[in-house]
């Protein structure tokens, strides 16, 4: 999804980091990208721990204490996120991960701005239909669901407090055949293109 949504002509400007938030996004199952600080990330344990959530630009608590839950970083990951880190100019200990430059680094970038000014135009010229960060989480979902992953396990990594929301909500499993297809496109987001530091 992401590959063609850079191939389609996709995300302007690349300078704040749409695509790395993307990446970050469908490989976490985080909800949107989480407004998380430098401090947030423990880099050597490879951990992202969620520590606050914002809605309409509004900073709060996170929902429950399963939305706190621990986030586990694959290196990969790591790797796109702090190459994130060593480009921008808000890199502090206690800057945003993606700080709004239009705010001066207050506050980070507002998630529904960012899906209507270049998420959904960019699923558009791929020809892929609308989608949202949201869109990504349900991804992140699917693609788990094939893993043959315990599904208490699946429940912990999508920080739900049931397993019932984890499947009845986000869905079960896809048909074996795409599997094969679901690895060649995790290949692509991982190790395409998109880790071109001119994409970033």
């Amino acid at each position: 999804m992401i590959e063609g949504l850079v191939a389609g002509g996709g995300f302007e400007p690349p300078t704040f980091g749409l695509a790395t938030q993307a990446e970050a996004v469908v490989t976490s199952g985080t909800n949107i990208p989480s407004p998380v600080v430098q401090c947030d990330f423990d880099w050597n344990a490879l951990i992202l721990h969620v520590r606050r959530s914002i809605v309409d630009g509004r900073l709060d608590d996170v929902k429950t204490i399963y939305s706190e839950a621990p986030v586990p970083l694959d290196p990969a990951v790591a790797k796109l996120v702090f190459e994130w880190k060593r480009k921008t100019q808000f890199a502090a200990t206690d800057d945003w991960v993606f700080a709004s430059p239009f705010m001066g680094g207050r506050l980070p970038y507002f998630a529904r701005g960012i899906q209507q000014r270049h998420l959904v135009p960019a699923a558009e010229r791929a020809g892929i239909p609308p989608i949202g960060w949201h869109t990504f989480r349900h991804t992140y979902r699917s693609m788990l669901g094939n893993t043959n992953a315990p599904l208490d396990v699946q429940r912990d990594l999508m920080r739900h407090s049931s397993i019932v929301t984890t499947i009845d909500t986000y869905g079960d499993t896809v048909p074996e055949t795409v599997r094969a297809v679901n690895s060649q496109v995790v290949k692509l987001v991982l190790n395409g293109p998109l880790l071109d530091p001119k994409r970033l």
